[in-house]
């Protein structure tokens, strides 16, 4: 009898113990699924991972998109001079947040990783796949085909080694809102088309001296870029959008009455023109856009900063730092960089006149100079007679008041400067364009890459860094040793 119990006993033990095993290997398995995997932020900036705009536009993506990070290659030779770390550093940080956005995807996100010890034949395969070009670190591709690219110094800013020796250090990380920004793009399935018109003095569009940058903006806002030798073949390929970086010569016939036609079907454009385009054709452009209200004016912006050392007499005073505030905050296309407290900067600009066109456009100023900024007519880099100091307009928007859809709109951008766009220039305006093109596409709903400034977390300056340590280390031991010592005394009278 004792012998069947024991028997019993012992097969109930070992069934409820394989049970235990095979529910807890349930459980590790359940739990090993990304879209069940959590991971808290308890940084004192939470900065660690992802922001919640981010994880939202992940969550959009479609099941089967990828992110593949290329961290074998260490191509910018500056960033590794004297020892600098800051390849490490952030391929480190881009390996936390690719891991972060795998997780907090739900699974619609499948990341690889290429490193120096990844397998040749993956690597091989991968790079083939994916096109990758020189500094390139992230690619980003949905189950349709849509990618989108992503150069070093787009995710990361960096400076770079001092002459006295020092080595490169990395300063700041944009991986956030790049991923941000990939994921609504990738997620809403449309690819807008752009022509950018290259047979009229352009800068070069294959080259990073030139708009291949620029490219680059308007990929990463979902739109494809090509170039057109002008507005007629833009409109035979029936393109979304016409872009004109800069201009030296004006149009032919034919362009020029497919321009005419452009307009009039009220399809979007964007127009940079800088100080150097010659008169005749600043001229012709005014006229073509006469009913929108906006117009080209002559010269050039300066602006002298003695707190930065930029005095009159010097080019340097055609480089302008453009704050929150010199950007409108009550159009769509600038209201968010306007609150995000981020200054923009441009260089080398040509003034923009809100004057005549008629009551069928709206028409407003998006950027403006500062107080102290004047129109250079004599090319002095100092203001003189007839050189007015006061607010100039830097960029400019108009659009039908009873536009039917964004393609249909008459939507059209005015910008004072040809040579901000192109190399290492465009960085400094980079978000603005962005907003601009947003626009331009009808999609200045969709939320951009900024966070304001009132939406980030608390970094207390250094003195009340101090004061919170003394309070911390100091204030409240002392107190509770002093309230302690009062209760004894009055205990012991």
């Amino acid at each position: 009898m004792k012998q069947r119990r024991r028997y019993k006993l012992g097969l109930i033990t070992t069934l409820a113990s394989l049970g235990g095993i095979a529910l807890i290997l349930l459980c590790l398995q359940t739990l090993a699924s990304p879209k069940f995997r959590t991971r808290w932020d308890l940084t004192s900036q939470g900065q660690v991972g992802l922001s919640e705009r981010t994880v939202d536009a992940l969550a959009q993506l479609p099941e089967g998109s990828r992110a593949v990070a290329f961290l074998l290659f260490k191509e910018n030779r500056q960033l590794l001079q004297n020892g600098a770390q800051v390849y490490p550093k952030a391929y480190g940080r881009l390996r936390v947040l690719l891991e972060d956005a795998r997780i907090r995807s739900g699974g619609k996100l499948e990341v690889s990783i290429l490193e120096e010890f990844s397998s040749p034949v993956e690597i091989e395969t991968t790079l083939q796949e994916y096109e990758r070009q020189p500094l390139e670190v992230l690619a980003i591709q949905t189950p349709t085909g849509q990618r989108r690219k992503f150069l070093f110094d787009e995710l990361f800013v960096t400076l770079p080694p001092s002459p006295d020796g020092a080595p490169a250090r990395l300063v700041q990380e944009r991986i956030d809102s790049v991923l941000g920004d990939a994921a609504i793009r990738l997620a809403s399935g449309k690819t807008l088309r752009a022509g950018i018109v290259t047979g009229y003095g352009q800068p070069f569009v294959d080259r990073e001296q030139g708009l291949l940058p620029f490219l680059r903006v308007m990929q990463s806002e979902g739109v494809d870029a090509i170039a057109v030798e002008g507005p007629a073949q833009a409109l035979v390929q029936n393109l979304d959008l016409l872009v004109v970086p800069g201009q030296r010569k004006s149009f032919l016939d034919a362009d020029a009455n497919a321009l005419r036609q452009w307009l009039q079907a009220g399809k979007p454009l964007f127009l940079a023109l800088g100080p150097t385009a010659p008169p005749e054709l600043v001229a012709s452009w005014n006229q073509s856009l006469a009913n929108h209200g906006i117009q080209f004016g002559p010269g050039m912006i300066c602006e002298a900063r003695p707190e930065y050392r930029v005095y009159p007499g010097t080019s340097a005073v055609a480089t302008l730092e453009l704050a929150d505030h010199q950007f409108s905050g009550q159009h769509t296309a600038t209201m968010r960089l306007s609150e995000a407290g981020r200054p923009q900067g441009v260089v080398a600009v040509r003034p923009l006149e809100l004057v005549g066109g008629n009551n069928d456009y709206s028409r407003v100023s998006l950027a403006r100079s500062g107080e102290k900024a004047w129109v250079d007519l004599d090319q002095d880099f100092a203001p003189g007679p007839g050189e007015n100091i006061g607010i100039k307009n830097i960029a400019a928007a108009a659009e039908l008041w009873e536009g039917i859809d964004p393609s249909a709109s008459g939507r059209v951008i005015l910008f004072g400067s040809a040579v901000t766009l192109t190399g290492r220039h465009l960085p400094g305006i980079h978000e603005f364009l962005g907003a601009g093109l947003r626009w331009l596409i009808g999609q200045d709903e969709t939320p951009g890459g900024l966070v304001a400034l009132k939406s980030l977390p608390f970094r207390p300056t250094r003195s009340t860094q101090l004061r919170i340590t003394n309070l911390a280390i100091l204030g409240i031991p002392g107190f509770t040793l002093l309230l302690a010592l009062l209760i004894f005394w009055r205990r012991r009278s």
